[in-house]
């Protein structure tokens, strides 16, 4: 499996855990059952181990694809996002391991609980930005692009052939 696989087919874990973490902690406030809460802040946890091999493999699928200058535009963003994204979800899931680890009862729980909803909310929301900007990197459609008005590899293939032939011709 080459890099770029590897990144996109990973990355969609990354991306379910915090909103499935969110539902358990919603559920967790309105049924009042703190093995909800346990649910939701291993899912956390689950994310952080996750989002770090995501992350690195991040830097190996950019140097394997192939892009041309305006899909590197959105892969700095996509770079930068995905650092906040990084650390927002190492953060979280330590805080949820905290809390996990506290084992208190159910109604000494529920400050942890209103803290690792919210960072599990500010993780979907990251995380949901970082992936829209990964998409734009290889879909020009979501960049507002046509397929026509879209360059190709191949148009910059013959653009620098023809600069080539064009700098053979002033040398004569």
């Amino acid at each position: 499996m080459n890099a770029v696989l590897l990144h996109l087919s990973s990355s969609h874990f990354v991306v379910v855990l915090p909103i499935f973490a969110l539902a358990f902690f919603i559920a967790a406030l309105f049924k009042h059952k703190l093995v909800l809460y346990r649910i939701g802040a291993g899912l956390l946890v689950l994310a952080a181990l996750l989002v770090i091999p995501q992350y690195l493999s991040g830097e190996s699928a950019e140097e394997a694809a192939e892009h041309d200058e305006t899909a590197h535009e959105y892969m700095e963003a996509h770079e930068e996002l995905a650092t906040i994204t990084l650390w927002l979800f190492v953060g979280s899931g330590i805080i949820a391991l905290l809390g996990l680890w506290q084992r208190r009862s159910e109604d000494k729980v529920r400050p942890w609980l209103i803290l690792l909803f919210l960072l599990s909310l500010a993780n979907t929301i990251s995380v949901g930005l970082t992936a829209h900007q990964g998409g734009m990197i290889r879909h020009a459609a979501l960049r507002g692009e046509t397929a026509a008005s879209a360059p190709s590899s191949s148009d910059h293939e013959h653009t620098d052939e023809h600069e080539h032939e064009e700098e053979h011709e002033h040398d004569d």
